[in-house]
């Protein structure tokens, strides 16, 4: 991988180009640049660690380089209206500009003696080294959420650390959470919310025992701590002594 390019690399110069790439099932990357009408296909070999959505700086093949969209297949992306209709143009991933993220859900699995991390993510194409001081209590076959350390070789897959232990894979809150991390967010709250949090839910429940509905006369009711639980939305038609209906909504109370 050539991440030691120089920093005079620059998107005009006309044989690269700087963009977002997007990885196929297959691990064919895209790039697309708002100077190109066309995508940059990238061969799998020709990713060098680049991942889904990473900024790169791409080095454009000659046109007698370009690929043909027969040994491809036709739905790897856009045929460029510059050559061939089964032509495209290729490049190379000369540079990782910018990571769209470095931590991942998924589960540990283990295989002579190596740990490795299963990725839930498609279009994360590569398995993730977990040194054992890296596991963190982790456990094999635990959903968990890790992010890379190290990968300077594309040749060899890339090593990572355990962050965060999900649960079991398949559980809604650990999937949930899971998808959570990947976009940055913070699976818990910080310390001074989930305290204000406990006491409103505090205050919540005190109030609750110190309601008293009152309805017209015959119609009352008030809460008995420990029982409100029991009550629920009913709506009833009482039949007074001069024949009128008289509605009452007795919310919360199931008389």
């Amino acid at each position: 991988m050539k991440n030691n390019t120089k920093k005079e690399h620059k998107s005009t110069i006309k044989n690269e180009i700087e963009g977002v790439i997007s990885i196929s099932a297959k691990r064919v990357g895209y790039v697309r640049n708002k100077e190109l009408k066309d995508s940059i296909e990238v061969d799998p070999a020709h990713l060098n660690t680049a991942l889904q959505g990473d900024t790169v700086l791409v080095s454009i093949n000659k046109k007698n380089q370009i690929s043909s969209r027969s040994d491809l297949g036709t739905s790897r992306g856009p045929t460029s209206s510059r050559f061939d209709a089964n032509e495209v143009q290729t490049g190379e991933v000369v540079k990782i500009i910018r990571r769209a993220k470095v931590g991942f859900s998924g589960h540990l699995e283990k295989e002579k003696d190596v740990n490795f991390f299963v990725p839930s993510d498609p279009k994360m194409y590569t398995d993730i080294i977990i040194p054992e001081k890296k596991l963190n209590h982790a456990k094999i076959g635990q959903k968990v959420f890790v992010k890379i350390t190290d990968w300077n070789d594309p040749k060899k897959p890339p090593l990572g650390e355990v962050i965060q232990i999900l649960g079991k894979p398949g559980d809604n809150n650990a999937e949930m959470i899971g998808i959570a991390l990947e976009k940055g967010f913070a699976a818990d709250f910080p310390d001074a919310v989930e305290k204000e949090a406990i006491k409103l839910k505090k205050e919540f429940e005190a109030s609750l025992l110190e309601v008293k509905i009152r309805k017209t006369p015959g119609v009352g009711a008030s809460l008995t701590p420990g029982v409100e639980e029991n009550f629920r939305p009913r709506g009833d038609v009482e039949e007074r002594d001069h024949g009128e209906g008289d509605l009452c909504r007795r919310q919360g109370l199931n008389l």
